[in-house]
């Protein structure tokens, strides 16, 4: 059974107060580029929600630049480590370079793509480096710093230079290649954070703490002129972007705004427009971060907000996307309306997210204090924190301060909610489950295992409880008891997250569970099925899961520092079993045979594996109904056609012929709907697949009745 990656909800990138952050992109692609943790990610202005993530470096990484021709990436971290991988065919690696002693702050790709400056802290040694992009080796030297240099700069046209700036508050020049030094200026009189040349190589400016902006000459480095202090930044400035046309510039600042200056042709800047903060204005909303690319203005601000303004309408109110910046450590589904998702992270943020349109707000509350655990239902939701407690609270901002609480007696592991009855509530602890009723303990049991992770059935009536030993524990609840009734092994580390669904199928009362484990793996099983019906998601987050919700019967949310959106598979639902007399009408004595193809797990066998002979498939011909979504299930394609039957059913329902021999695996000839009954043609298509069937008894009278909660794609 396949499991697709349908959504990623990226992460919002890393910031620290006190410093910017670099972000870069590619214009021709119109995507942008920036880092948490050890990961980089790609996002696609035009599309927000298409996510590209890479996750090799071993260390945290710090910045990444496209080279010029979009191909290449390259990505540094705080090891002083550069890694020069391709923005396709999965992210393949050309060179790994160790170019500083320390961590690497910027860098930046030569106009030609054939070399890249690094700058950050050498630790004693060089601060700045020049280095060939395939072979590594040096082409220049960079003297003139005594301390960490925070930005350098590529100057984009013929002659080349090099401009770097740091905490000593210098700004140098350097020209080449190979580089050597040339001038520096001292004007600035606090750290110089970001400097950049002018898309058409004649200016460069830097911006710094002191609330300056200085422009030089590109070629000579000689100062020209300074950004106005009339209506100019009251705070840090962190960054500065040049538009494509090299008029103008855009600088954000620690007092929470972003100017646009527009340019004169003798080096001087005036404001034209102050972009102020969405937020409420408190310390979150500092600007760190921003970029000008095509038509797209972009700020970051301390909370890792993406802020996206239309260059061409600057008063049009801007997209703004978000996330987590730590670790996503729990989430869950608001069962009010089936699609808004909550999750929360290390730091206590409470994030809402919707299928098909990612980042939808923050839920403010008064104490952002870390959250262990978080299930929710309508309008509230419950959690778990490090005070050994359990919260209600409202979900309507206006009531989100009258929370209530419960003292559990030690730190909760896993909290779940049983959706049909929302009173009723399990959280497990280190050593064992309580059942909760309106937050009132109503059992305390102790299990004699190291419990890690816990969930309740929909209806209250099942309990299923992750060990340490990475076993699966089902028990069934009855009043304040427990009492085990199987148990489940697969997960090769502790269970990390568990999480049930009650399908809306074909088989009645048939329930799955979906495990995560520090394993990276996901695992989801079907209770009323042996063990090895199992779908196995293989590496579902780097690093191991931490948080686990289905969204519906074929979609499961996975998350650690980012959210991830997998899909099980498209609902399809196969009915056999129905017999053909010779005379072509259908006998109806024989039971109807219902498959879940998401529970069947096994779908395609190998030659090996045989159908045995069954009672339920008698001879002379068997026929296969099977719904099919919009896409293929399989794509192999055969240009031959046997025989066409005609289609009793909708037009979603196809009609196929199946093998006379069943001690031979079932060969199912699948048409499209519109075939006609009657035809022959060489060049239909149809798609053979080898089916071993789990089945499930349904008792109806009429064959072609399909029961009210069949699953549809």
């Amino acid at each position: 059974m396949a499991a697709n990656l349908v959504e990623t909800y990226a992460c919002a990138p890393s910031t620290e107060r006190g410093r910017g952050i670099l972000i870069s992109g590619n214009p021709k692609s119109n995507s942008i580029l920036y880092c948490n943790a050890r990961s980089v990610f790609i996002r696609y202005l035009d599309h927000p929600l298409d996510v590209a993530v890479y996750g090799e470096h071993s260390y945290p990484v710090t910045v990444a630049r496209y080279s010029p021709n979009g191909e290449w990436i390259a990505s540094a971290d705080v090891s002083g480590v550069i890694r020069i991988w391709g923005t396709h065919n999965d992210f393949v690696l050309k060179n790994e370079f160790k170019v500083l002693s320390g961590r690497i702050d910027d860098l930046q790709w030569s106009p030609d793509g054939l070399r890249i400056v690094a700058c950050g802290d050498g630790k004693g040694k060089s601060f700045v480096r020049a280095f060939m992009w395939d072979s590594g080796s040096t082409v220049g030297d960079f003297d003139g710093h005594s301390k960490r240099v925070l930005s350098c700069h590529f100057k984009p046209t013929r002659p080349f230079r090099i401009a770097s700036c740091g905490e000593d508050f210098l700004v140098n020049f350097y020209e080449g290649p190979p580089f050597k030094f040339k001038l520096s200026h001292r004007e600035h009189s606090n750290f110089v954070n970001c400097i950049r040349f002018s898309p058409d190589g004649s200016k460069l400016i830097s911006v710094s703490s002191d609330k300056k902006g200085i422009i030089y000459d590109a070629k000579s480095g000689e100062t020209m002129g300074a950004l106005s202090s009339e209506d100019g930044h009251t705070g840090s400035i962190y960054a500065v972007s040049w538009s494509g046309d090299s008029k103008h510039v855009i600088t954000v600042s620690a007092d929470k705004t972003a100017k646009i200056w527009e340019i004169s042709e003798d080096g001087t800047g005036k404001v034209t427009k102050t972009l102020g903060w969405t937020g409420s204005g408190g310390v979150e909303d500092m600007l760190v971060g921003c970029l000008w690319q095509n038509d797209h203005i972009i700020t970051v601000s301390l909370v890792g907000t993406i802020n996206l303004y239309s260059a061409s309408d600057l008063d049009r109110q801007p997209l703004c996307l978000s996330g987590h910046m730590k670790n996503v450590n729990t989430l869950t589904l608001l069962e009010s309306d089936g699609k808004t998702i909550l999750s929360s992270s290390f730091d206590g943020y409470i994030f809402r997210w919707i299928p098909g349109t990612g980042y939808s707000g923050k839920l403010n509350r008064k104490d952002n204090s870390q959250i262990k655990c978080l299930v929710a239902f309508k309008e509230e939701i419950m959690t778990s924190g490090y005070n050994n407690k359990v919260w209600r609270i409202s979900l309507d901002q206006d009531k989100s301060e009258e929370a209530e609480q419960t003292d559990v007696g030690s730190q909760p592991k896993d909290l779940s909610q049983a959706i049909n009855t929302p009173e009723l509530a399990l959280v497990s602890t280190d050593s064992g489950v309580l059942l909760l009723k309106d937050l009132q303990v109503l059992a305390s049991i102790n299990l004699g295992f190291a419990v890690t992770a816990s969930v309740i059935a929909p209806d209250g009536s099942e309990a299923i409880v992750g060990g340490q030993d990475g076993k699966l524990h089902i028990y069934s609840v009855s009043g304040d008891s427990l009492k085990e009734e199987a148990t489940l092994e697969k997960h090769r580390g502790p269970i990390s997250i568990l999480r049930s669904y009650q399908l809306p199928c074909l088989v009645p009362n048939s329930t799955m569970v979906a495990t995560g484990s520090l394993d990276t793996n996901i695992i989801i099983y079907e209770i009323a099925k042996p063990a090895s019906n199992r779908i196995t998601v293989k590496h579902a987050h780097p690093g191991g899961v931490y948080g686990l919700v289905f969204i519906d019967d074929c979609t499961v949310l996975r998350s650690r520092a980012f959210i991830a959106v997998v899909d099980i598979m498209n609902a399809i639902a196969i009915i056999a079993g129905i017999t053909v007399h010779a005379n072509g009408k259908l006998d109806k004595k024989f039971p109807i045979l219902v498959v879940d193809l998401r529970v069947a797990l096994p779908l395609i066998l190998t030659r090996s594996q045989r159908l045995r002979p069954n009672s339920l498939f008698p001879p002379p011909l068997t026929l296969v109904l099977v719904h099919i979504p919009s896409c293929a299930l399989i794509r192999r394609r055969i240009p031959v056609v046997k025989k066409v039957y005609h289609s009793f059913l909708e037009t979603s329902l196809l009609v196929v012929r199946a093998s006379r021999h069943l001690h031979h695996p079932l060969r199912a000839r699948i048409y499209p709907p519109a075939f006609p009954a009657s035809a022959r043609c060489p060049r239909a298509t149809w798609l053979c697949l080898r089916l071993r069937i789990f089945l499930s008894t349904i008792n109806t009278d009429h064959p072609f009745e399909r029961p009210s909660k069949c699953c549809s794609a």
